[in-house]
């Protein structure tokens, strides 16, 4: 007997034919993805460091611009991927420039944040930069505690304006004039036992320091208890800062300007000073020394 063998062969075919076209569309659809990831940079999901990539991204601050109000700047919103600080910088020729002012702010959403900033340093426009908590938690330590930067580099940051810049820096003025127009009190003549006895054995010691990207020179210091100290530094390339907070002092050090800051060294200890201006890459390098005997 003769069997048809036409039928089961043309139903195999179509099978094939229909197999093949889903492999195809599989493949396509996996080479679109691969594409997608490519030219989106969309990373893989299940590595840690994409968990943390994606953080990064979704930090971000809000801020309006606003009138300074009982020496406080209102922050609307900010969201950190790690816990660490809002700090408020002022704008120098565009750019970020000393720190007046930081709160800490806690890993995730932070709503309302009412930031303490120095009256007499204000500028026309401010900055609300997002920083990391490096150093020892809970201090704000300007070499160590860097900016936060997205997956470009770029620092999480956003500026904004004092509406009432003007009437703040006209009540400065106002104050300084005020406070210049008191009558002198009579000069106390001090005799040479005196001076050793406010300042210790070296009434003054001066030292003449540069900031340059990322070090300054003289890096380590030494002083004696009760010395009073003079520094003279001078930014030679970008814009820096001096900050040794132990001792209440933070200059902001802009291009071939030199700055003065005087103090009393009335604690014994090593003491770390360091630049609290994001200046490039090496940033965090930027510290020094102060050793008081």
């Amino acid at each position: 007997m003769r069997r048809n063998y036409f039928i089961p062969l043309a139903a195999s075919a179509v099978a094939l034919v229909l197999l093949g076209a889903g492999c195809n569309n599989a493949i396509k659809l996996k080479e679109e993805a691969k594409v997608k990831i490519e030219t989106e940079g969309i990373a893989e999901p299940s590595t840690s460091s994409i968990v943390e990539q994606h953080a990064e991204e979704s930090a971000k601050i809000e801020v309006k611009n606003q009138a300074l109000a009982n020496d406080k700047i209102m922050i609307n919103e900010v969201y950190a991927p790690k816990q660490g600080w809002i700090v408020i910088h002022q704008v120098v020729n565009g750019k970020a420039g000393m720190v007046i002012g930081e709160k800490t702010v806690v890993k995730g959403e932070n709503k309302t944040l009412v930031v303490p900033v120095d009256k007499t340093k204000v500028t026309t426009e401010l900055i609300a930069m997002l920083h990391i908590d490096v150093g020892v938690i809970g201090t704000y330590e300007p070499g160590s505690d860097v900016p936060l930067t997205d997956t470009t580099g770029a620092v999480i940051m956003t500026k904004f304006a004092l509406v009432n810049f003007a009437k703040v820096e006209a009540e400065e003025k106002k104050l300084s004039s005020t406070s210049e127009n008191k009558p002198t009190p009579p000069l106390e003549v001090k005799l040479k036992a005196d001076v050793k006895a406010e300042f210790g054995a070296s009434a003054l010691k001066e030292f003449i320091m540069t900031a340059k990207q990322w070090e300054f020179n003289p890096s380590m210091i030494g002083v004696n208890k009760g010395d009073k100290v003079r520094l003279k530094i001078t930014s030679t390339d970008v814009t820096h800062s001096f900050s040794l907070p132990d001792f209440n002092v933070n200059l902001n050090l802009e291009p071939d300007q030199t700055k003065i800051a005087e103090f009393v060294a009335d604690k014994i200890g090593t003491f770390t000073f360091a630049c609290s201006v994001f200046c490039g890459d090496g940033h965090t390098k930027m510290k020094g020394t102060l050793v008081v005997k």
